[in-house]
């Protein structure tokens, strides 16, 4: 293309993302910076810091965050989601935590971000407190949210925790879904 936008540089990013290709979106989030005129977005903040998270590179996921202070884009509630991701899979727990508390009204995909977090980090009973409150909210889980709880450091350690998730898959119905059968 000879003349790129902000929603292609975010098209080829996020589409980097979905297919797992991590380095890839950091090198061109780097090449659309360096192409000077075009602004980056709150969209590509959140899908750079996706990319981030799942390398577990800290340090440049904090110079994203800054930078997403600097823009005005810290308090978005998709960029926030991505920064909580970004630090549980970092082993930052307690940071993704007061993340997580910064969100006035959490959607699905925050809880779910919380609840792997947690899980992740050996943090099995707050990921079941947390999920219990999304359920008090009555919000429908996904297999986002069924996948996050099954514990996966200890797994034989907490057969009762993942019977009690087996029987909740089967009676709401999501036990079909093959990420949550296959978990």
């Amino acid at each position: 293309m000879s003349v790129r936008d902000t929603v292609s540089w975010n098209s080829m990013i996020s589409g980097l993302v979905r297919n797992c290709c991590f380095d890839d979106a950091v090198w061109v989030l780097g090449d659309m910076l360096k192409d000077g005129g075009i602004r980056l977005d709150s969209t590509t903040v959140a899908a750079v810091l996706l990319a981030l998270a799942e390398l577990q590179e800290l340090i440049l996921g904090m110079e994203v965050q800054c930078l997403a202070l600097k823009l005005g884009f810290h308090s978005y509630l998709h960029v926030l989601t991505g920064l909580i991701s970004l630090y549980s899979k970092c082993g930052e727990i307690e940071a993704a935590k007061l993340l997580f508390g910064e969100i006035g009204r959490p959607d699905l995909v925050s809880y779910n971000a919380m609840i792997s977090g947690y899980t992740g980090n050996g943090e099995s009973e707050c990921s079941v407190k947390l999920f219990r409150q999304l359920l008090g909210y009555g919000e429908r889980v996904n297999s986002s949210t069924i996948v996050g709880l099954i514990p996966v450091f200890h797994p034989f350690g907490y057969l009762n925790l993942t019977t009690c998730i087996h029987s909740f898959c089967v009676k709401s119905g999501i036990i079909s879904q093959s990420s949550v059968s296959t978990a």
